[in-house]
């Protein structure tokens, strides 16, 4: 949605707007990023059904314990497998807790807390928090955050192909 009548966006939330956040943001109360959240993520528990040797396929419906790494609290999750042209034996979703919609990562950015989806905590990325705006000793940040993403992109693609050879290697050997 473009903006109109020199409306300004609002640089910081207000506490109640979303139910968590950080209050030591540069223009006050901020959003809290999905990275500073323990995070259950599908492609992990899909990678690792798989080098289990689980059997599923599309279609498929299970209830999974999930406990984030220092917590005390465990959580049962429900999961589904959907038909997907990309993923050998279908696309794994979990379903939100709170408002039922599918999501591939669930987060718990408080201790102890339920885990949902990113819109129900209201939670945000990094990458909507950077500026695009030409400053700096560069002459411009654009070029910093084109390399970090860059970067992370190079990250995540290293790992995914290492998730994937480990499955076909698993998957050779049976």
């Amino acid at each position: 949605m473009g903006r109109r009548g020199g409306y300004r966006r609002r640089r910081y939330v207000v506490p109640g707007e979303v139910p968590v956040w950080i209050s030591s943001g540069r223009w006050g109360p901020k959003r809290v990023h999905v990275g500073q959240c323990a995070a259950l993520l599908a492609e992990l528990v899909y990678h690792k059904m798989v080098c289990d040797s689980a059997t599923f396929a599309a279609g498929w419906r299970a209830t999974l314990a999930w406990t984030p790494n220092g917590s005390a609290a465990s959580w049962n999750v429900e999961a589904e497998v959907v038909a997907n042209a990309v993923w050998r034996r279908g696309r794994l979703f979990f379903r939100c807790p709170a408002c039922q919609r599918r999501a591939t990562r669930l987060y718990v950015p408080i201790a102890g807390h339920e885990p949902r989806c990113r819109r129900c905590w209201g939670l945000s990325y990094e990458s909507q928090s950077w500026s695009y705006t030409e400053r700096g000793f560069l002459g411009s940040s654009r070029i910093v955050c084109q390399i970090t993403t860059l970067r992370r992109r190079e990250e995540r693609r290293a790992a995914a192909q290492s998730r994937y050879a480990a499955r076909r290697a698993f998957l050779a050997a049976k």
